[in-house]
């Protein structure tokens, strides 16, 4: 969330964030493409937590058992030499193949490796919505360096298993909160539980990605984009795969994929602080402030 919106609750949530388009992406033509049914990647970090909560609908619970995003290996993408801002870009749909835009055919290998990735290790591959984020250029958003989770499940559908995330940045990548937080008190109809993360995370908790590291994460895992100067030339993608449509209008549309308008108002602009008592206490515990 904005930094201004968490101290005036009056302003819509969709009026503090800055939405770019891409002009031109689907001018040219595309490519198609499917993950490589053939190859069987090895499980990275095979005990961790990640691969069973994939499995199991989504509990604010589960906040409570941190593990580290899995570390598949550095990659170099070569992106174009030009200016990106691509917001959730639809790349697949059940039963479709993957569609992208030419103009993003550098990034043909990363989604193909991710999808193999995707399809050998978590469940229901071919029911999934595949979006595709790009940022290339300077750095211009202003929500997204603060503490925050990507996939929350609030109240607009009922909870399901919970989506996939695979990052990827040049410079300035990004960092992640290791710790336990207790929210399953927070009401996602009513309170914006980044407010919680960012009012009780601990610096020390607090660990950032190695450049050009390929990183997946689910809606566990708190984070956020460090500081970075201004003029610094940054680029980031993110590949989600979604167990649900994400019905967003500020989607950028493929029009080989064409979804929407949905007409939906953000949920965001309605939601508050959470003002209450934490749960730790139900636990027997306390914290320990130095």
């Amino acid at each position: 969330m904005h930094k201004d919106a968490m101290t005036d609750t009056r302003r819509r949530y969709t009026d503090t964030v800055a939405y770019f388009d891409a002009p031109g992406l689907c001018d040219g033509g595309k490519i198609e493409f499917t993950a490589d049914d053939g190859a069987v990647p090895a499980r990275i970090c095979p005990d961790s937590p990640v691969y069973a909560r994939a499995r199991v609908n989504f509990n604010q619970a589960a906040y409570m058992y941190p593990a580290p995003p899995l570390y598949l290996g550095q990659r170099d993408i070569a992106l174009p030499d030009e200016t990106l801002y691509v917001l959730r870009l639809l790349v697949k749909q059940p039963g479709s193949p993957f569609i992208v835009p030419e103009k993003l055919s550098a990034l043909e290998d990363f989604i193909t490796a991710s999808a193999t990735y995707q399809k050998a290790h978590f469940p229901a591959f071919e029911d999934r919505f595949v979006y595709l984020t790009v940022r290339a250029g300077e750095v211009k958003s202003t929500n997204d360096d603060t503490l925050h989770v990507d996939g929350f499940q609030g109240t607009s559908v009922p909870r399901h298993i919970p989506e996939q995330n695979y990052l990827w940045s040049d410079t300035y990548p990004t960092i992640f909160a290791m710790q336990p937080y207790f929210v399953e008190h927070v009401d996602p109809a009513l309170h914006n539980i980044h407010d919680c993360f960012a009012k009780s995370t601990a610096p020390q908790s607090l660990y950032s990605a190695q450049e050009k590291g390929v990183f997946i994460m689910d809606p566990y895992h708190v984070h956020m984009r460090p500081q970075v100067p201004a003029g610094t030339w940054r680029s980031f993608v993110r590949l989600t795969f979604s167990p649900v449509e994400v019905r967003d209008d500020t989607n950028m549309v493929n029009k080989w994929l064409p979804r929407g308008p949905y007409n939906r108002d953000d949920i965001r602009n309605r939601l508050v602080p959470y003002e209450g008592p934490a749960s730790h206490a139900s636990y027997g515990l306390r914290p320990m402030i130095p």
